[in-house]
């Protein structure tokens, strides 16, 4: 096996035992510097490398170049001469070092053509195999050309150096005058550094500069490295661009590998005076090669950024630029980018890039596995032959899944392309599981390989011969084979076993929950609802105590299990990402039945989860920002498993366990010599003067639980604490991390401190956080914040009561060095949070209420009232549930603290309200409403009412659902009225004709109106109520008027249609003024008109006019005369600003919202009216606020066209050629309004 330096590398091995007894052993690593004669020199290694284990990690940088042997010895505890060993061989070579001429490693920059530019391979280039690159041990020639004209000067393919005699001065390449050029480091190493003299570069061209290297001691070990020099009138600064993942970005002649299945992650530096700086702003480009003309690469603007801005794109206007994996996966047919900056100063513009070329990934080979059937103690051999990668290949990982492939769980990662497996049991009905293979290249650029399914089915023997040995201390447990591997050492065998196994244990604990839950166990007491789950059916039966007994036992025997396996998973050794991934994989399904884990359980699983964590810390900067949420996802998980498990017990959700409960109350081995021992103290354990044995007994066990409590909630924090930072380095402004699973919830996001403010924080289940505008944060830091959020299952047991059945919520600020920044609000303004509950919480059953009683006398509608005491020491919520036997009905409810609530059309005095709308309901058909614990404080009792909306009041609520004040003031409706007609007319249907002349609406306010004759219009999508169908044609929607006046009510009577009637003298509304919508209450106490066949109300309220004008000549048919149903009071309205000017109408045929003033003489003769049917618009975009008044029983339309603009005019009108409406119309008086 051949490693590079720079590489960090592992050996494993598989311990097989063929003997019984005990199976502890010790393991030791040597390792061996070998000759071409022989491997006798053993090496000493430092402390970092871990030789104690079944496995050897090698760190970068650890060995020398050269042959090695590692020798693994295996010696039996019990029999020391009963050993064996073990070797491999392993190469050690060179990484090849990274030339850099300017710093970091940018592609191009900016210069002035009066500054100097400076050269410095010597300082900027990188060694890998080394901490520090040393520039004695290379020689350094320097090469130019005019970018995009020339190639770079040779004499028959040999190239001719910077300052080579032999360059044609009158026409080079590159320089004309070598004068300009001053090579530095002459002692120590000579040309490591090369400055061209500002003017000895021609203004407005770009410039390629190439350093080749050779190793001074072996010339066969080279580098070259390239930049790009565009040459200015200004002086503007130099702009460095690196990636903030450096590992991410591996130079390839003039270009970066970039991998395209990972983010991009870029920052910038200001070299030398960067003051005076007003602007950044990041380009993307795509490439093209341009290598048959002038050896160059065209450059073209991608021109989706703005449109994928905050989500393929962050940081586009800061120091700090991301490009997520997205843009590449998109755009695969792309293969070269480039990522440009430009600072923009005051007096100069720096512009500088960073290009690249993507990264192939492996191809040409294939995987197999086999067999394709098995249980999960079967070895399947994975096969994967053939595979190609230019860099490399450097491991092969495989994921299993059922039936989502987001759950997916690493089973192994191997560095050779033959390996065997254990997988866990497929899907619960078919026994199918899916697999897929990752091959990934040195340089991390992975294929995907999808490979044939298999059917593995539980060993349900063995797993049974393993839980009786467990329970019983047998002493042959041994021989059982899984025993004996999970003893290998092994972390890929023992995680596919743990894996396996705590999956076939968790759905045993799921099947004995629900066994009791259906026996009339409460469900609270015995289970934490996971995130996100529905409450669980629970049977209103009485306990059954064999039930109790059953489900204990069956909890205890796998709880011991647990208690068995956990030693063998943490004795593993962390070597790199994939194992991290793999063993926090594995502890989170160890730990996902928290009802199940010991004390013991608990510490040796959070130990190892922040040993993990801390492990992931430490190579945050050398891995994908990919690898690195993978590890976090599963390690936040664990944490949570943890909190969830330690407070079960406390909080009263789970049961104390017999083995915790017995090791508690064993006595403890320093007894006799420790007299501060807290286990003999019995004060602390007794209940007032109460020592008996079983309250000394309980309580130190509590004791014990509530120690470990303290220790992991502080081992927790810590963990959350490097996990956060791992992702931190990963994450630009604007972009977030989401982790949302079934045990925990965290989301990660950087933000600027601005946007912190009125911010509402949304969290899983309801949870949120809302930070007001002046919250008050303790930081002098300008620069961005990290905003964690998280909700866990279970609240941590404390001094607090009542939290036993809430889910824990946390919301941390934290400033770029990785510190928690306290925040605190105003009094007046505080945070707002909403912490949600278990689903499974115990709540008293509802009870029938009658709320229909309505008392029908016009001021006095009655509640059915309920007082609830609210006194209490701390600030409480107050929350309802109400559920509706006719999901139908809507509910009026209202509350005031102390006291009765009272509503109605004299009197308001309640402390809130809210309409519970059918409309509004969710799955389980409750309505909720809570009030917050910031309205509680200082009271000592609620009384809140409520009753039923009757059809008038749902019909006119329901349909304008922007009502300022509650709907109490809605009257019993009016007995219905009929209107006389005189003679009756035959009701004709009409026609859907095409509009041809409208009547234009003036910027100033509405004149006299002449309509032309006979208008036809388009009838829009609507219903027409008429006995006979009419066709209904879609029209495009209508613009809207210019300074459109406001208008009240107006109410569309029945109208008669006869064919061939002339209205010949029509009073037009003049001088139209704008005025202000009424308020609710007004609209609300108008007396109702029942129209027979009038379908659409404008909300205009009808002034009470004197005797009606009424149209005496009617061609064609006897006169009709409608009069008003009911008399309306007068209502003084204040008059409003004119609307900012609008687009015009094309098709005009009603006005909304107008107020009528006094009618000038003469009236206006209308020649030919065009006829109005009795229509309501069901989807006409330029109707707001439509109210739909039907007579009797006559169905409500179900939709209503949603506000446009107060300011608008109503659909257009039907007529029919030669027909018009019998329309006798009355134009009240009414008295001016004040200006």
């Amino acid at each position: 096996m051949s490693y590079r330096r720079s590489q960090d590398f592992s050996i494993s091995s598989m311990i097989q035992f063929n003997c019984d007894g005990s199976l502890s052993t010790t393991k030791k690593w040597t390792i061996k510097n070998c000759t071409s004669t022989s491997c006798s020199f053993e090496i000493v290694l430092n402390e970092k490398v871990m030789t104690t284990f079944s496995e050897l990690y090698i760190p970068s940088r650890t060995l020398a170049y050269g042959v090695y042997q590692l020798t693994l010895t295996v010696t039996m505890i019990d029999s020391p001469n009963l050993k064996s060993s073990s070797s491999a061989y392993v190469r050690i070579t060179a990484t090849g070092i990274t030339a850099n001429l300017v710093q970091l490693g940018t592609s191009m920059i900016t210069r002035g053509d009066q500054q100097d530019l400076l050269l410095d391979p010597g300082t900027f280039s990188v060694d890998p195999d080394e901490d520090t690159f040393d520039a004695t041990k290379w020689k350094y020639t320097y090469y130019c050309r005019i970018y995009d004209l020339y190639n770079f000067p040779n004499i028959q393919g040999i190239l001719l150096s910077i300052d080579d005699s032999r360059i044609d001065p009158y026409n080079p390449s590159c320089l004309s005058n070598r004068s300009g050029l001053i090579f530095g480091n002459l002692t120590l190493s000579p040309n490591s550094s090369l400055t061209v003299l500002g003017g000895s570069l021609q203004l407005n061209q770009m410039y390629q500069f190439m350093v080749y290297m050779e190793n001074r001691k072996n010339s066969s070990i080279q580098a070259t490295g390239y930049v790009l020099v565009t040459i200015e009138v200004t002086h503007p600064q130099l702009i460095a661009v690196g990636c903030v993942i450096s590992s991410m970005c591996v130079p390839n002649l003039e270009f970066q590998l970039l991998n395209p299945t990972t983010q991009v992650a870029l920052f910038t530096l200001c070299i030398g005076t960067c003051t005076n700086l007003e602007r950044i702003k990041w380009h993307i480009y795509q490439g093209s090669d341009n290598s048959t003309s002038s050896n160059s690469t065209q450059w073209t603007l991608f021109n989706q950024t703005s449109s994928y801005e905050n989500i393929w794109f962050f940081g586009t206007n800061t120091s700090n630029f991301t490009a997520t994996d997205l843009l590449f996966l998109n755009n695969l047919q792309i293969s070269l980018w480039r990522f440009e900056v430009v600072y923009t100063f005051q007096s100069a513009i720096s512009t500088s890039a960073l290009n690249f070329i993507i990264n192939q990934p492996p191809a040409n080979g294939s995987c197999s596995i086999n067999p394709l059937d098995g249980t999960m103690t079967t070895l399947f051999n994975i096969t994967c032959p053939n595979w190609y990668d230019v860099d490399g290949i450097q491991d092969y990982s495989l994921y299993a899944w059922t039936t989502d492939i987001s759950q997916r769980t690493i089973i192994a990662f191997s560095p050779e392309d033959n390996f065997q497996v254990r997988l866990p049991v497929g899907d619960n009905e078919t026994s199918l599981l899916n697999l897929v293979v990752y091959v990934r290249d040195l340089v991390g650029s992975v294929t995907q390989v999808n490979i044939s399914s298999v059917n593995v089915i539980a060993d349900l023997a063995i797993i049974n011969d393993l839980i009786d040995k467990i329970t019983n201390l047998s002493s042959t447990i041994t021989n059982n084979p899984i025993v004996r591997l999970l003893s290998s050492g092994n972390q890929n065998v023992v995680g596919q076993m743990i894996t396996s196994l705590s999956q076939e244990f968790n759905q045993m604990n799921s099947e004995n929950l629900d066994k009791a839950i259906s026996n009339g166990i409460p469900v609270a007491t015995i289970l934490v609802s996971s995130l996100g789950s529905s409450s669980l059916q629970q049977v209103s039966i009485p306990l059954n105590e064999s039930a109790l007994i059953n489900y204990n036992t069956e909890l205890n025997s796998l709880a011991n299990v647990r208690d068995y396996l956990v030693t063998f998973i943490t004795q593993l050794l962390i070597t790199t990402s994939n194992s991290i991934i793999l063993q926090s994989s594995s502890l989170v399904q160890l730990t996902q039945a928290t009802n199940q884990l010991t004390r013991n359980t608990l510490i040796l699983v959070s130990n190892r989860c922040y040993e993990l964590s801390a492990a992931l810390y430490a190579i945050f900067e050398k891995i994908s920002y990919e690898d690195a949420q993978s590890a976090s996802n599963q390690l936040f998980q664990c944490a949570s498993n943890l909190l969830n498990a330690v407070n079960g017990p406390l909080q009263g959700r789970t049961e104390v366990l017999d083995l915790d409960y017995s090791r508690a109350n064993a006595i403890s081995t320093d007894y006799d010599t420790d007299l501060e021992s807290a286990w003999s103290n019995l004060n602390l354990f007794s209940d007032g003067n109460d020592f008996s044995t079983e309250t000394i007994e309980k309580n130190r066990n509590i004791y014990y639980q509530k120690q470990l409590a303290n220790q992991i909630n502080s081992q927790v924090t810590k963990m959350i604490s490097l996990l956060t930072s791992s992702l931190n380095i990963h994450l630009n402004i604007g972009q977030s991390s989401l982790m949302n699973t079934s045990q925990s919830f965290v989301s990660l996001e950087t933000i600027s401190i601005a946007s912190l403010k009125d911010r509402l924080v949304k969290q899983v289940e309801n949870a949120q956080f809302n930070i007001p505008s002046d919250f008050i944060l303790n930081t002098t830091s300008n620069s961005s914040i990290s905003l964690r959020s998280r909700v866990d299952p279970l609240a941590s047991f404390g001094n607090f009561q009542n939290t036993n059945l809430s889910r824990s919520v946390s919301l941390s600020i934290i400033d770029q060095n990785g510190n928690d920044v306290s925040f605190q609000a105003h009094q007046n303004n505080p945070i707002q949070l909403i912490i949600p509950r278990d689903p499974n919480v115990l709540i008293p059953s509802m009870y029938l209420q009658n709320v229909t009683s309505i008392n029908s006398t016009m001021n006095n509608l009655l509640f059915n009232y309920h007082y609830i005491n609210i006194t209490s020491s701390l600030p409480i919520s107050v929350h309802f549930e109400i559920h509706s036997l006719n999901r139908s009905l809507a509910y009026l409810f209202i509350y005031k603290f102390d006291q009765t609530p009272q509503l109605n059309s004299s009197i308001n005095l309640i402390d809130g309200w809210t309409i519970f709308c059918p409309y509004n309901l969710t799955n389980d058909d409750i309505y909720r409403y809570f009030i917050d614990n910031q309205q509680t404080p200082g009271h000592q009792s609620l009384i809140f009412g409520i009753r039923e909306l009757n059809s008038t009041e749902m019909n006119n609520y329901l349909f304008l659902q922007s009502q300022p004040l509650p709907p109490l003031l809605l009257l019993p409706p009016v007995p219905q009225a009929a209107v006389p007609l005189s003679p009756p007319v035959p009701q004709v249907a009409l026609l859907p004709q095409v509009l041809q002349q409208v009547v234009a609406v003036r910027p100033a306010a509405l004149l006299l109106l002449l309509l032309p004759p006979v208008l036809q219009v388009v009838v829009p999508l609507a219903a027409l109520l008429l006995p006979q169908a009419v066709p209904l044609l879609l029209l495009p929607p209508p613009l809207v008027l210019q300074r459109v006046a406001a208008a009240l009510q107006v109410v569309l009577l029945r109208v008669a249609a006869v064919p061939q009637v002339v209205l010949l003298r029509v009073a037009v509304v003049p001088q139209a003024a704008l005025q202000p919508r009424p308020p609710l209450a007004v609209l609300l106490l108008l007396p109702l008109l029942v129209l027979l066949q009038a379908v659409v109300v404008l909300q205009v309220a009808l002034l009470l006019p004197p005797a009606p004008q009424v149209l005496q000549q009617v061609a064609a048919v006897p006169q009709v005369v409608l009069p008003l149903l009911l008399p309306v009071p007068v209502l003084q309205v204040a008059p409003l600003a004119v609307a900012a000017p609008q687009a015009a109408l094309q098709r005009v045929v009603a006005v909304l919202q107008v107020a009528l003033l006094p009618l000038p003489p003469p009236p206006v003769v209308l020649q030919r009216a065009a006829a109005v049917p009795q229509v309501a618009q069901l989807q006409a975009a330029a109707v707001s606020q439509v109210v739909l008044l039907l007579p009797l029983l006559v169905p409500v339309l179900q939709v209503v066209p949603l506000p446009v603009s107060l300011q608008v005019v109503a659909a257009p009108q039907v007529a029919v050629p030669q027909l018009v409406l019998l329309l006798p119309l009355a134009v009240p008086q009414v008295a001016r309004l004040p200006s």
